[in-house]
């Protein structure tokens, strides 16, 4: 798990410095299992095939001061205090 909250992190030379999230590292294809990609899904996935793994990606509501991350264009939802996956119920923001 990484955890990509400071408003000075660095994804990469495209993202730079992205928007608060979770990086969750899993063996072998997961994004289904954790409804990723799915409309109204705060998760992203990104497979790694030499890697055998999946890179789970959860947006979060706030940076790691405290203070409000940018709106996300498709997850408008993300505003509200909780979002549903899969019939479960996730928490938006820490």
């Amino acid at each position: 798990m990484c955890y990509m909250m400071s408003k000075q992190q660095y994804l990469n030379d495209q993202g730079a410095h992205w928007h608060p999230h979770l990086m969750f590292f899993v063996s072998g294809a997961a994004a289904k299992s954790w409804c990723a990609d799915l409309p109204g899904s705060p998760i992203m996935a990104a497979d790694d095939p030499e890697e055998r793994a999946t890179i789970l990606m959860l947006w979060v509501g706030n940076w790691s001061d405290g203070s409000p991350a940018p709106l996300i264009a498709h997850w408008p939802h993300l505003r509200s205090t909780s979002a549903f996956v899969c019939g479960r119920q996730l928490r938006a923001s820490i």
